[in-house]
């Protein structure tokens, strides 16, 4: 009966928004990446735009930014690498709590990427990177507070990512974000 249960709960999962929202929400670093972000006129969501995710409760809202992409990033920790025919790309992220409830939850299981081949990307655990801070593993936002830094990932040389999400709770519950990047 468990496994019943499970499969419910992974049905309930939300839609997929590429609608950035009419507002942006404020961050300290200012994007810097190749491509311009796209305006809150846009009809998908790019470098620079926020789109508001709701999650498993109504007090459950988070803005999510895609700030800047950087691409190739390195580690700065001494001890991580590419594996061989890899390069890091690092995605930088600004979180804000939107809702009424505390935001708790992992952005490492919530962001996923992907190439224009549709190629999920590997994320990989890097205390360090030259383009800034990582993403706290555990995620505690008050409502107001926000959180800043990157996800980093194994890119094959060559390879771009073209697409990034993130859902809420690991995609079980809420809706996802989805950002196009060129």
């Amino acid at each position: 009966m468990l496994p019943l249960l499970f499969v419910a709960g992974c049905s309930s999962a939300g839609t997929i928004s590429t609608t950035p929202a009419t507002h942006q929400a404020t961050t300290s670093a200012a994007p810097t990446t190749a491509a311009a972000p796209t305006s809150s006129a846009a009809t998908t969501a790019g470098v620079g735009d926020t789109i508001d995710l709701n999650g498993q409760t109504s007090g459950d809202e988070l803005a999510v930014t895609v700030v800047k992409v950087v691409d190739p990033d390195s580690s700065n920790d001494g001890f991580s690498s590419p594996p061989a025919g890899d390069h890091y790309v690092s995605v930088q992220f600004q979180l804000v709590n939107i809702g009424t409830g505390a935001y708790q939850d992992d952005p490492f299981v919530d962001i996923t990427a992907k190439d224009a081949a549709g190629q999920s990307m590997q994320q990989d655990i890097v205390t360090s990177t030259t383009a800034g801070a990582q993403l706290d593993s555990s995620t505690n936002l008050a409502p107001g507070d926000k959180a800043l830094g990157f996800e980093t990932f194994d890119v094959p040389n060559g390879d771009k990512i073209t697409q990034v999400q993130y859902a809420l709770n690991g995609g079980l519950y809420g809706n996802s974000g989805e950002w196009n990047i060129s």
